[in-house]
């Protein structure tokens, strides 16, 4: 209409682009602002407490001219593009196709652009999903012992003087004290503890084993203390466990693991055989028991060979002690308890940690955890824009064709046959961005294949609750749309047109 009443194309577009401009400057600043209101959030999402990691999350000059350019350059394009079709100077056509109310080549090129839009949010959600499922599944993975009720004391008894075989009875002896506090059911300990970090390993010359590669003699140890097996709640398939019988002086004995068991004495019962040791101390352990696997470093690892040494028979030198104490119930108040009866024992023993197990395990799936957080923040924003998206498509397709819905509703149609046009609309922009979203979706899987935990990354029922998801937003997000194209005046839509 203004062409046609002498307006210059260069100042139609001169205006339509400072309209995308303001609009892109305004977005900017709210992002700038959002950006600044959840920071606070984002320590706090990764971090129980917003002091215990430091981020860089000061306002940056790069960071701020970076955002400031993407701004300007969103407005420019697609401010500009819009702009130069929309004042083609084919004036008898476009003002025919207002007068007819139709919806034009600029409504697809906007619902396109929502059906790539709604693509991408699949693609994150689908991977919001599959990082969720994934936590879900280390969480409840199975350790081979009951984490619950299980307190984890780490202590330093180098520190506190103890040396050779004074260690191992100084650290027995308060095992015992800490088993005569109330509410404990069983004290035992080991060197490395469970999921505390410290790893140990050797070279093993089993008896009548002959390797093919020299990673067949490699084996995890750890040196425990009697009847830990029990205390922890690891089952012994073959054989004991531990005892105080077994301390300097009497035969070297090893427990262990089903793995190791099957690796080096397949089709054979290992108790009574010798393994020998060189590195670093060179002994001859004679096998006594067989332990049912366990995870006590890493969940996400395979079972891999490992035996264990009595405590009090060290064959490496002892630098830590970790208590493993099994309670009557949560640990709560006992941990000070644990605590006074420590100092008790020796004021010069250092207790360095003091933690549930579960505290433990939690800790070593942080990084999953922090994953499956942000993506799920990233998720819900990209189905909100989604959202956003498809609202203000229908919205705009709804008032273009009041003229169009008038007279379908003249000349017959119901309130619901004028709803359900809108909402099928709808639903094909979400099955075209769904297509393409899951074809995305299973393209990139094999991306994120090693982050994945007890599912594949083409889980189809991941992809089948994100599409669910998208649905329900969608038609959420179209109900507004639909109830006003439903409720228009025929007579009003008529006079308008």
């Amino acid at each position: 209409m203004r062409l046609s009443l002498g307006a210059s194309r260069g100042r139609l577009v001169r205006q339509l682009l400072t309209e995308g401009l303001l609009l892109a400057a305004g977005g900017g600043l709210l992002g700038l602002g959002l950006s600044i209101v959840g920071e606070q959030l984002l320590v706090r999402l990764v971090s129980e407490e917003a002091n215990s990691i430091t981020l860089p999350l000061a306002p940056d000059w790069r960071i701020l001219g970076f955002t400031a350019g993407v701004s300007i350059a969103s407005g420019v394009l697609f401010g500009l593009v819009p702009a130069m079709r929309g004042t083609r100077r084919e004036l008898q056509d476009t003002l025919k196709d207002f007068s007819r109310g139709a919806v034009g080549g600029r409504g697809r090129s906007a619902e396109a652009l929502v059906a790539v839009q709604i693509a991408f949010s699949l693609v994150l959600l689908i991977g919001c999903g599959l990082f969720v499922r994934t936590l879900i599944n280390l969480e409840h993975a199975l350790v081979g012992y009951d984490r619950a009720n299980l307190i984890l004391a780490r202590m330093d008894p180098v520190t506190a003087g103890y040396r050779g075989d004074e260690l191992g009875r100084r650290v027995l002896e308060l095992s015992h004290r800490l088993a005569a506090l109330p509410r404990v059911k069983s004290v035992t300990f080991s060197e490395n503890g469970l999921f505390s970090g410290t790893e140990s390993d050797t070279e093993v010359f089993p008896e009548g084993f002959k390797p093919n590669t020299d990673d067949d003699r490699e084996a995890r140890f750890d040196q425990a203390g009697p009847g830990y097996f029990t205390g922890v709640g690891i089952p012994i398939v073959l054989g004991r466990d531990f005892s105080e019988h077994d301390a300097a002086g009497a035969p070297a004995v090893t427990v262990i693991n089903e793995t190791m068991a099957q690796f080096y004495f397949p089709n054979q019962n290992p108790i009574g055989r010798h393994i020998r040791i060189d590195d670093p101390t060179k002994t001859t352990l004679e096998v006594v028991g067989v332990a049912r696997d366990a995870q006590d470093h890493d969940l996400r690892a395979k079972p891999v060979r490992r035996f264990y040494v009595s405590y009090l028979q060290p064959i490496d030198g002892i630098t830590t002690v970790n208590f493993e104490i099994r309670v009557d119930g949560p640990p709560g108040s006992l941990y000070e308890s644990i605590r006074r009866e420590t100092q008790r024992f020796d004021p010069k023993l250092p207790v360095q940690t003091l933690k549930p197990a579960q505290a433990l395990i939690d800790d070593s799936i942080a990084t999953e955890r922090i994953v499956a957080q942000l993506a799920t923040l990233f998720g819900g924003l990209a189905l909100l824009l989604a959202a956003i998206g498809l609202y203000g498509v229908m919205s705009y397709s709804v008032a273009r064709r009041t003229g169009e819905i008038g007279v379908r509703m003249a000349l017959g149609a119901s309130q619901r046959s004028v709803a359900t046009m809108i909402l099928r609309e709808i639903l094909v922009l979400v099955a075209v961005g769904s297509a393409l979203g899951a074809a995305a979706a299973l393209g990139l899987g094999r991306f994120v294949q090693t982050l994945m935990f007890g599912l594949a990354p083409r889980d189809p029922m991941t992809l089948v609750l994100a599409i669910a998801v998208l649905v329900l937003v969608a038609v959420m997000s179209g109900f507004l749309p639909a109830r006003r194209a439903a409720r228009i005046d025929p007579i009003v839509a008529l006079r308008s047109e």
